[in-house]
């Protein structure tokens, strides 16, 4: 197919760190919702089979089980409202809102680490809002919808894109490339879950933790150095 089918626009080139940070936390999401599936055979990074769980619990009179699940849908719909309060603005762009939203999730799943042997109901709960934090962080770059706790939307996306392009529809590349990384993280973060679940046990619920963690660093150092460019660039001699 003709390569002119790709739009190629100089000013929605995406930065190495919305790839790198797309990458980042959608392997976290994949790590935390297959660590939680491993340890109490629960997903917490989609609501989708939450919802349709409680549907069958009401259905069964199942209330031991719908508890749960509803602590899942409000612990994740409770994250969502973090990030909204704290998040100005539903564009994706450099901010010091984004390292303290960064800093709630990782004591989330801090504490959801240390409640694993413990407290099943508290692990549960605060990985839920730690996922909820983070699928609304940045809901849209450029025009594109991003969500890094699940790919149900990004494999949508991503198959439209490809449909649009097999009947010689002009396409955005950084778009397909950007959702194809979620996909590629998100997978690979689970397959990573498992091979830690099966190598140390519990403590496997602390490398979420520590990811998170190496995420906010990461950025918090990425945007100091943003600061620091613009800076030297709006200070310099003309």
């Amino acid at each position: 197919m003709p390569y002119n089918l790709f739009k190629k626009e100089s000013n929605q080139k995406l930065s190495v760190w919305v790839y790198l940070g797309g990458l980042a936390l959608s392997f976290l999401g994949g790590y935390i919702n297959v660590s939680m599936l491993y340890f109490f055979a629960i997903p917490v990074s989609h609501m989708s089979g939450a919802v349709s769980k409680i549907g069958i619990d009401l259905g069964n009179e199942n209330y031991h089980d719908l508890g749960l699940i509803a602590l899942i849908l409000i612990c994740f719909f409770t994250g969502a409202i973090i990030s909204g309060v704290l998040v100005t603005s539903n564009k994706l762009r450099p901010s010091y809102q984004y390292s303290i939203i960064l800093t709630v999730e990782t004591i989330c799943l801090l504490i959801a680490a240390l409640s694993v042997s413990s407290n099943q109901s508290l692990a549960i709960a605060f990985s839920a809002m730690a996922c909820g934090v983070q699928n609304s962080m940045a809901s849209s770059y450029q025009g594109l919808i991003i969500r890094t706790t699940h790919v149900t939307g990004v494999v949508t996306d991503l198959g439209f894109m490809v449909g649009s392009f097999m009947r010689s529809k002009r396409i955005k590349l950084w778009k397909v490339l950007l959702l194809s990384i979620i996909i590629f993280g998100y997978g690979s973060g689970g397959i990573v879950s498992a091979f830690c679940q099966k190598l140390f046990g519990n403590v496997s619920a602390y490398i979420s933790f520590v990811i998170s963690l190496l995420i906010t660093i990461a950025y918090l150092i990425t945007d100091l150095r943003l600061k620091r460019r613009r800076y030297a660039r709006n200070n310099s001699p003309h």
